[in-house]
């Protein structure tokens, strides 16, 4: 039966096509991966560079005004707001996942749950105590007002020490992510072993897309509290105030991802 020899050119882009298509998603994953899993401590250390000289730049001559120096703007009232969250519920799926990948045991996925348990109440422990800080320390300028919001609303000026949640926030969520995304590693390797074999099954090709798209969101959400933290460190609260939310970040990752592996 003879061939046709528009059929023979179109089995020969298909051909073509697939080894640039498999470099495409293989630039992509490592490009996504680098992101996610570069090196927690140079992240923090660039973290705490940042804040801090912008801070102080800042305190000697503030800056203009802009989109974000609005805290309604809708970054700051759809994601950072809902920052754990949104957070949380990613790792989760991306822990999903690398463990149904991976076929580990119930053990594996109940360490996971268990960290992010742990950074799950940190940050509450967290917020609401620097709303109770903020409360005990502060007063408005008029006596009357007795809350921050009514203090506010009446044109007068709330005067206390206010912790930035946004510093503590951003940078914790952050640094879970990345510590969360470091499996993607092991997962990638296997992955990669089984499409070298030709064992890929339709699943697990379902499940790298899966794995990719929760990479994606990721890296946007860590784009996300990457510049919402450097505007928080260019138009809002003092350096000190600043500086500690980033400390009480960094000690709480410390403890939920270092302290066991001392």
């Amino acid at each position: 039966m003879a061939v046709s020899k528009d059929s023979t050119k179109r089995s020969r882009k298909v051909i073509t096509s697939l080894p640039t298509a498999s470099f495409f998603n293989n630039s992509l994953d490592f490009i996504l991966r680098l992101i996610l899993t570069i090196d927690i401590l140079k992240k923090l250390v660039v973290y705490c560079l940042v804040v801090f000289f912008v801070s102080l730049l800042t305190d000697i001559q503030r800056p203009m005004k802009s989109y974000f120096s609005d805290k309604n703007n809708a970054l700051n009232q759809y994601f950072v707001k809902l920052g754990w969250g949104w957070t949380l519920s990613a790792v989760l799926v991306l822990v999903l996942l690398t463990k149904i990948i991976e076929h580990k045991e119930l053990r594996n996925l109940s360490s996971a749950i268990i960290r992010l348990s742990l950074a799950t109440a940190y940050w509450y422990i967290c917020a609401n105590g620097f709303v109770w800080i903020d409360g005990a320390t502060s007063s408005c300028t008029n006596p009357k007002a007795v809350t921050k919001s009514s203090c506010i609303e009446e044109g007068h000026t709330w005067i206390g020490f206010d912790i930035s949640g946004h510093c503590f926030l951003l940078a914790f969520c952050s640094s879970v992510i990345n510590e969360e995304s470091q499996v993607l590693h092991q997962v990638s390797k296997r992955i990669d072993s089984i499409e070298r074999n030709n064992t890929s099954s339709s699943k697990e090709t379902f499940y790298r897309i899966l794995i990719r798209l929760i990479m994606v969101c990721l890296v946007f959400l860590t784009i996300i509290w990457e510049v919402m933290l450097f505007s928080t460190s260019l138009y809002f609260h003092t350096t000190v105030q600043k500086m500690l939310g980033l400390l009480f970040a960094i000690v709480g990752w410390f403890v939920i991802y270092r302290v066991k592996s001392l």
